[in-house]
């Protein structure tokens, strides 16, 4: 896992951090060699990923973006 940097964004007025993140995974599955690249952007505030593309050593590239992300907190008792 390698980091990438950073940005700020604004979400529902609030700024927020996100960080860049790299995974590579490397090795044998089946006798078959693997080589899967992740990309994730992450924000430590929110607690989740906005978006992630992952390419597997197949070709196939997987992207996963936020939709919908509400600001609202409810407190728990």
């Amino acid at each position: 896992v390698s980091f990438d940097g950073k940005i700020d964004i604004e979400l529902g007025g609030c700024p927020y951090t996100l960080t860049r993140m790299f995974q590579a995974n490397h090795g044998t599955s089946n006798a078959k060699p693997l080589n899967n690249r992740s990309e994730l952007w992450y924000s430590p505030d929110l607690k989740t990923s906005l978006y992630s593309r992952t390419e597997t050593s197949d070709g196939s590239i997987f992207e996963l973006r936020a939709r919908a992300i509400s600001t609202s907190f409810t407190p728990v008792e």
